[in-house]
């Protein structure tokens, strides 16, 4: 690997963007778990329509960040110095792909939910499923937030490092 001339300023924009991303993306599982939410409680048929498709766009942001995500690790790989550092680098990576698998396994849900609103037979299956496939994402979310503070605490301590002078 390269060595890097200005590693202070690279670890500070890195850890500013993961820290922007990182606030986006709890923001948008706010905003999904609120349209679920309604989707659940509500019995509107137009109204669990509207928050499925605001559940739709906030995943796909989600998918943003986790791209975001993805490349913020893979940056601080750069910075990785033994195996122990790179294994929490490459760890973050893996826990990101598979929240990635269970943000389109959630959407097809969603999406075959809404179009079984007009069938009254099929809606409490349909229902059930998507409880059971929102479990499911509350899972990889809870493994990808361990992932996501093992890294940030490893980015800070690189920051901190190359702050002071001393080496990474």
């Amino acid at each position: 690997m390269a060595k890097r001339d200005y590693p202070e300023k690279e670890l500070s924009a890195l850890l500013s963007d993961f820290r922007a991303t990182l606030k986006g993306y709890h923001e948008a599982l706010s905003r999904l778990s609120e349209a679920l939410a309604v989707m659940e409680s509500n019995n509107d048929r137009e109204a669990k329509v509207k928050e499925g498709k605001i559940a739709l766009d906030v995943l796909y942001d989600l998918c943003e960040y986790l791209f975001k995500f993805e490349i913020a690790a893979e940056n601080a790989a750069g910075f990785t110095k033994n195996d122990d550092e790179e294994k929490k680098a490459w760890g973050f990576i893996r826990a990101i792909k598979s929240h990635r698998e269970s943000i389109e396994s959630l959407q097809k849900t969603i999406k075959n939910y809404l179009k079984v609103l007009e069938n009254p037979d099929l809606i409490q299956l349909a229902k059930e499923e998507l409880k059971i496939e929102f479990e499911k994402f509350k899972s990889s979310i809870a493994k990808i937030e361990e992932s996501e503070s093992t890294f940030l605490t490893l980015i800070q301590e690189k920051y901190e490092k190359a702050r002071l002078g001393r080496p990474l």
